[in-house]
Order: structure tokens, then C-alpha cells, then sequence
């Protein structure tokens, strides 16, 4: 006698489920086993567990202290039993709402519909009426839930009681005339008693500064006090050559530039020497960057660098001067100072 086998028992289960007069491929047995399947709860899917199926809750939530809930033949048909109002006519949502653009749709109708006292449900309720803002209403772009759909709103809309949705936010683009003339003036009017002062407070700092400018200015050497340039420490004997002769080239042009004779002086109105002294200060400084492998030779090109300052800085006060001068010559000259 040959032995039994044993029986698997995923096996047994299944084929309890089976009708006798079906096989594994008959098509009655594979809706049976989905019927089966489709009996469990949310919370036995979730953990993958075998479902009691006692109603409305089974065994193993109450043991567990869960919340019970069977899902329907159909969770788009459960969806679609729920009303939904839109511009004040109802409707309900059909399958169509599963395919794309319908919730772009949805979305252009709501926002768009500027019908007054507008009620809808708990999942989108507001209530619009005309605002008295701007006679013209700024067109402003509304975000909404679906990234391909621009919305348009305008700012005489009021929102009352709760907003529309997280995703839905209307501001109005510019302040209303009427808030922006109530603010006040920032034009500062002075009196002439209050003018009187800050001119004589500015008086007393001018006095003060040029007082301790005079102090400093007394000792012979000060901190203060413009100094010549000297050469006598340089020794071009140990020069190369080439670097001796680019020495004295420069050397020369720099002194035909700074060596102001007698009825050399000019006042420079169009400031054409000081332009020449730049020029020269920026060629002098491009010649000491470039001969950094003889530190004698660049210390040397930095001496003349500030001989060119003294005598710009010279040129350019003079300019000053004589601008001053001519400043209070017409200040005397003006009628209201005559008698």
C-alpha cells in the first residue's frame, strides 16, 4: 500500500473555497478566491493578517483596539455617491474625475464662477460677495492644486468666513488709493529758528576741527606735515647695466614733469598736467611690478612714484585755492553786501 502524502495546507484552504464541479483554471474559482480576499478589513491588509470577518467589527480589531473598516465593492462608486454642488446646481462625480484634466476642469470652473452668495460643500465651502475696492479689478494669477492650471481672481472679491483651501490664495497686486492717501507726509519743513540752530551747531564742529588741525599743525615735523622725497641712499654702481639704463630714462621723465620753474606755475583749469602726471604714475607703477627680482630698483621706482603724488596733490590744491579765492571774491563783490 503506498503511503499518503501530506496535504499542503494553503492547499486545503483553497480548495475548500472551490466548488466540486470546478477546476483551477475555471474562471468560477478565481472570482471565488477573490471574494474571499476582498473580505478582509483595512487594519488585517495592513498587517497582512487573515480577517475574521465578523460585522461591523471583527474579532481580531476589538481585540486590538482598532478601528474596524471594511472597504466597498467599489471605492470610486463610494466617492461618486457623495454630492458635490458647483455653481449652485448639483452634481456628482462620475469616473470622469479619475481621468486627466478633470481636476484641472474642476478647478477653472471654481475659480472663474463669480456668482454672489456661492455655497458649496465642507470640502471647498466659501462664501464671495462683491467688495467695494477698486472700481477696475487687478487681474492677479491664482495658484491652484493641479501644476498645468493658471486661475484668475480679481481683487473685489471679499472672502467671508473660512478660506477656500490651502491651495487657493488671492492678494491684491496694489495698495488701495484710499489707505495710501491717509498716510502721512515724510516732507521735513523747517522754521527758520530751527534752521538758525543746525547752522550754528555746524558752525561750532567747523571751529572745533580746524582748532585741533592748528595744534597739530604748530610743531616743525609733525605727524602733519608734507616731507620731500629723498634719493641720496641710492646707489645704481651695483645696477646691471640695462636695469641702470631703465633707471635713467625714467628718472629723467620724471623730473621734467615735477621740476616746476620760475612762470612754470599754471593754474591747470583743464586739468591737462594733472592728466599727464596719472599717465605717468601708472606707467612708473606697471615698471615696478614688473622688476620685483631687484628690490633696489623697485624701492627705487616707489620713490618716484611719490614725487608724481606731491606734485599732483600740488596741482590739485592749487585748483582749490584759487577756486576759493575766486569764491569769495564774488561773495564780496555781490550787491546785497555793498552800501
Amino acid at each position: 500500500m503506498a503511503p499518503i502524502q501530506p496535504q499542503n495546507k494553503a492547499a486545503r484552504t483553497t480548495n475548500q473555497n472551490i466548488p466540486n464541479n470546478t477546476t483551477p483554471s475555471n474562471p468560477i474559482s478565481r472570482m471565488s478566491h477573490k471574494t474571499f480576499m476582498f473580505n478582509r478589513c483595512d487594519p488585517c491588509r495592513q498587517l497582512k493578517h487573515k480577517c475574521p470577518g465578523e460585522k461591523p467589527a471583527c474579532a481580531r480589531c476589538v481585540r486590538l483596539g482598532k478601528n474596524c473598516v471594511y472597504p466597498t465593492a467599489n471605492p470610486r462608486d463610494a466617492r461618486a455617491s457623495t454630492p458635490k454642488r458647483l455653481s449652485g446646481a448639483g452634481a456628482r462625480r462620475s469616473e470622469m474625475d479619475s481621468l486627466p484634466g478633470s481636476e484641472a476642469g474642476t478647478n477653472q470652473h471654481e475659480l472663474t464662477d463669480n456668482t454672489p452668495n456661492e455655497k458649496q460643500d465642507n470640502e471647498g465651502d466659501i462664501e464671495m460677495e462683491m467688495g467695494s475696492g477698486t472700481e477696475t479689478g487687478d487681474v492677479i494669477v491664482v495658484r491652484t492644486s493641479s501644476p498645468n492650471v493658471v486661475g484668475t481672481g480679481t481683487s473685489q472679491k471679499r472672502h467671508r468666513g473660512r478660506p477656500v483651501s490651502s491651495t487657493l490664495k488671492t492678494q491684491p497686486m496694489r495698495p488701495n488709493p484710499q489707505q495710501a492717501e491717509s498716510k502721512p507726509s515724510k516732507h521735513v519743513m523747517f522754521d527758520p529758528d530751527e534752521r538758525q540752530l543746525l547752522i550754528a551747531e555746524e558752525a561750532r564742529k567747523a571751529l572745533e576741527i580746524t582748532e585741533a588741525m592748528a595744534q597739530v599743525r604748530k610743531t616743525t615735523g609733525g605727524p602733519s606735515e608734507v616731507r620731500a622725497v629723498g634719493f641720496g641712499d641710492i646707489d645704481t654702481r651695483r645696477w646691471p647695466p640695462d636695469i641702470r639704463n631703465e633707471w635713467q630714462a625714467i628718472a629723467g621723465k620724471v623730473l621734467g614733469e615735477i621740476n616746476l620753474g620760475e612762470g612754470q606755475v599754471e593754474w591747470d583749469v583743464s586739468g591737462t598736467k594733472r592728466g599727464e602726471l596719472r599717465e605717468t604714475i601708472l606707467q612708473v607703477t606697471a615698471l615696478a611690478k614688473a622688476r620685483s627680482e631687484y628690490p633696489e630698483f623697485q624701492m627705487a621706482l616707489t620713490r618716484l612714484l611719490a614725487s608724481l603724488r606731491l606734485c599732483h596733490d600740488f596741482f590739485e590744491t592749487l585748483g582749490a585755492s584759487m577756486t576759493t579765492a575766486n569764491e569769495l571774491k564774488w561773495a564780496i563783490e555781490r550787491p546785497q553786501f555793498q552800501k
